[in-house]
């Protein structure tokens, strides 16, 4: 247990005697002026004693030292848990006046903790719960979602089939070889569809170690609930024999869940077992989850290669025009460098009058797109500078009436002139973007609604630079994914071209990391399996420092 808050640290500790946790250290690291959380990590890591680690954390000072380390945990399968405390505004004011640091954004500490396998606990007992379920069966993690549970109440079978549900874990129905197995010793009104109901009369038969030995037989199933009554311990103390036989054989991680306040004797039973033991159906789901997850990531790191991180081919020509640039790079500018990333394709024409308009948009044929250009008007749309589906003939008041609103709207503002640009098919929107975080440099996003992003609030963060597999499973955790498949009579979109896109906006972010502060291509439009992906407007901001002078 490590804690930048002594009192907590010590209550964590003293909730987790109850449930028999065997600790090696209770550290409270305070402000952390010489020493930091992530290095008593580091040290017990090489140490090699120490299976999980619990913190509480208001913030971390060294991000570098924090990636490896967390990396290096990770690597090892030693899970860390963290109870992050200032995430909202009032509880960043406090962590600011408490330990002198500030608390950094919420959403960009889950990035990096998603990056890196650090399992976010919501309160102080769901911290214990994770801590119970990776002591118990850390070596034993369930290898998908797939649960099955065992019960002699019914109606605490469906509760936790509930709680399963609410942690997006499933409950199939079990296969019939094993449905064969149990219902040979069930009564008429037992089910063993799953949740499997043993009946009272089932368990006082046989016990609850022989329903999960025969619902762990399912090739169905990942990980086994076994939904007990732990008031009294006499059953648990007849049953012991073949719980410790159960937990040497099976190979899936088996819980146990308790609908009545357990007895001391029955945690002391339960845990000389080896068994979890939870008296919160929805802690016992969520954890069963988390070590799923945890499973996978683990071995997806494992089989992938810590690769170097190589520069683009391209990153020294746009450095210097970075350089040579102002703060701001409208649309047309900011498109030219990108396109040496293979960002975009969709640039347009830059055009300084009406008739330069006209003739940029009689080239296709098509309906285009109006914009104006500045670098004082990063949001067009808002200041009505945007004119979409222009016919060719329509192109010279078109340009005439955008100019109009950008000077009504930005009176000061210095503009170049307007682009015109092709109509792009319909798709989805997105919005793809790169924002430096205080704390951990630049972290990229992805947000569906491309110009709706704000009122939908669907995005997702990760850390820079990411690859092709890490950008389809960022793609895949929005909320609304749903809609990259078969929707609304649209074909499937074409995520892998979205992916290609995310790929190579990182390694541009990464590559400019100290010059550039944001980077916003919205919306993106993602067209149909095959069609790919078009960048309808771009946005890029410079990263303003500043330097200390001599005298200072």
């Amino acid at each position: 247990m490590i804690s930048q808050s002594g009192g907590l640290g010590f209550a964590v500790f003293d909730r987790a005697r109850p449930r028999n946790l065997a600790f090696r250290h209770v550290i409270t690291t305070g402000n952390e002026a010489a020493l930091e959380t992530f290095d008593f990590i580091d040290y017990m890591l090489d140490e090699g004693v120490t299976d999980v680690f619990l913190l509480l954390l208001e913030d971390v000072k060294s991000p570098e030292k924090f990636k490896r380390v967390a990396d290096k945990a990770l690597r090892a399968g030693k899970p860390i848990i963290v109870g992050k405390i200032g995430r909202s505004e009032a509880g960043s004011r406090a962590v600011a006046s408490h330990t002198a640091a500030l608390a950094g954004s919420d959403a960009a500490y889950r990035a990096m903790f998603d990056r890196y396998g650090v399992i976010e606990a919501r309160e102080l007992d769901d911290m214990l719960d994770l801590a119970v379920g990776f002591l118990a069966c850390g070596d034993r993690m369930p290898a998908g979602k797939r649960v099955g549970i065992c019960t002699a109440s019914g109606g605490a079978g469906v509760w936790m089939a509930d709680a399963c549900a609410a942690a997006e874990l499933e409950v199939p129905v079990l296969d019939e070889a094993t449905r064969r197995s149990i219902d040979a010793h069930i009564p008429s009104y037992g089910t063993s569809q799953n949740p499997v109901d043993c009946t009272a009369q089932g368990v006082h038969k046989l016990g609850y170690a022989t329903f999960a030995h025969l619902v762990a037989q399912s090739p169905l199933i990942d990980g086994i609930v076994v939904v007990v009554t732990a008031r009294r311990s006499a059953f648990l103390e007849i049953d012991l024999p073949k719980l410790e036989n159960l937990k040497k054989v099976s190979r899936k991680p088996i819980f146990m869940w308790t609908y009545t306040l357990p007895s001391d004797r029955s945690i002391e039973i339960l845990n000389a077992a080896g068994y979890p033991l939870f008296t919160g159906a929805f802690g016992c789901a969520r954890t069963m989850r988390a070590m799923g997850d945890y499973r996978a990531l683990w071995e997806r790191t494992l089989n992938r290669p810590q690769a170097a991180c190589i520069s683009h081919p391209a990153r020294d020509k746009v450095h210097a025009a970075l350089a040579a640039s102002g703060t701001v790079l409208s649309e047309y500018h900011a498109h030219s460098l990108l396109e040496a990333y293979g960002i975009g394709g969709n640039v347009g024409t830059l055009a300084r009058s009406a008739a330069e308009a006209e003739a940029a948009a009689r080239v296709g044929g098509g309906a285009v797109a109006v914009k104006v250009q500045s670098a004082d008007i990063p949001h067009k749309t808002e200041a009505g500078a945007v004119a979409l589906n222009v016919g060719p003939e329509d192109a010279r008041a078109a340009y005439e009436r955008v100019l109009g609103n950008a000077k009504r709207f930005a009176p000061t503002a210095q503009i170049e002139g307007v682009v015109v640009q092709a109509m792009a098919p319909a798709g989805r929107e997105v919005i793809v973007g790169i924002n430096r975080d205080k704390c951990w440099g630049p972290l990229f996003m992805l947000g569906l609604g491309g110009v709706m992003v704000e009122a939908v609030h669907d995005a997702v963060l990760a850390p820079v630079p990411i690859d092709h597999e890490a950008a389809l499973t960022l793609i895949h955790r929005l909320k609304a994914s749903v809609v990259f498949g078969p929707y609304r009579g649209m074909p499937p979109a074409d995520t892998e071209a979205l992916a290609d896109l995310l790929v190579s906006l990182s390694q541009f972010a990464f590559d400019h990391a100290n010059d550039v502060a944001e980077v916003d291509l919205n919306p993106v439009i993602v067209h149909g399996r095959g069609d790919g992906v078009t960048v309808v407007d771009a946005l890029i901001v410079k990263r303003t420092v500043q330097r200390r002078t001599a005298a200072e």
